[in-house]
């Protein structure tokens, strides 16, 4: 009896290590895959994500950073590093443009963007010196970093990254825009515009992504993709692919010329923060 109870405990022994070697191996499988799915430091965005945030942003269906699934981009345009134009911006390299609604100039190595008091909104751009002179070969990278603050919410207002172009008279634009909002919460997405309008007035829209929430207070690497041959836009959140689409107007674009920029609109009322780091333009 004695016997068969020592036996009884040893196979009890066998069976619990099977099931712990068995844990172990189940770990050394999964735990790479989670963490490719929920991205690292070592990403081109540097998420600040708690463990809570990031469950939260798969739950608002904001895809996590997978570098792999985006071309590479250009060289930064400008990463706003150099200190000599604190508190200003590069003139060499930047033409503002746009309303007097917002304030922008390079601090702590972003460039920020910040409402005013002045009584007109609008929009509002800083693009490279030459737009305008860019061909869609050149303009075949838009890229950058985007982030809103929390501490100014307003309906309607919102920081992008754009390309715009002249055809016969028609301005036809692409763009992704991170919203502001009075909720907890931003929202993304990308664009194409014909330069059609409604009876309205209001645009006429060729393309549109899904619309993403995002959270306040984090970065978000945004990529507009272009093939040259094609005239095929491709948009990118965190280096996951929103949607890609080919324009109606694409053989006119092959020939256009195109002013990339970066921006901001918002209504006279509307008050915001938002920064930009990153910036990429070109081939």
């Amino acid at each position: 009896m004695g016997n068969s109870k020592e036996k009884k405990t040893d196979w009890l022994r066998i069976i619990e290590i099977a099931i712990a070697t068995v844990a172990c191996v189940a770990a050394i499988v999964v735990i790479p895959e989670v963490r490719e799915r929920m991205g690292s430091k070592e990403n081109e965005i540097q998420s600040t994500n708690t463990p809570e945030n990031s469950k939260l942003e798969q739950e608002q269906g904001i895809p996590t950073v997978t570098p792999t699934t985006a071309p590479d981009l250009a060289p930064p345009y400008d990463d706003f590093n150099d200190e000599q134009y604190d508190n200003s911006f590069n003139s060499a390299l930047w033409e503002q443009t746009g309303t007097q609604h917002v304030d922008i100039e390079q601090r702590n190595e972003v460039l920020v963007f910040s409402t005013n008091n002045f009584p007109d909104g609008g929009s509002v751009g800083m693009a490279p010196v030459d737009a305008g002179t860019w061909s869609l070969e050149k303009t075949s990278v838009i890229g950058a970093k985007l982030r809103l603050d929390s501490s100014r919410r307003g309906q309607g207002s919102f920081i992008n990254i754009s390309t715009y172009a002249d055809l016969s008279g028609r301005d036809w634009w692409t763009e992704c825009m991170l919203n502001n909002s009075e909720s907890e919460h931003t929202l993304f997405f990308c664009d194409i515009h014909s330069g059609e309008q409604a009876e309205n007035g209001e645009p006429i829209f060729e393309y549109q992504t899904r619309g993403i929430n995002g959270n306040y207070d984090e970065w978000y690497t945004v990529k507009i993709i272009i093939n040259p041959n094609t005239a095929e836009f491709s948009f990118y959140l965190n280096d996951k692919l929103l949607g890609s689409h080919t324009p109606e107007d694409a053989h006119l674009l092959k020939e256009a010329s195109f002013y990339p920029r970066i921006g901001s609109w918002a209504n006279s009322e509307d008050q915001f923060i938002g920064y930009f780091d990153d910036v990429r333009f070109g081939q």
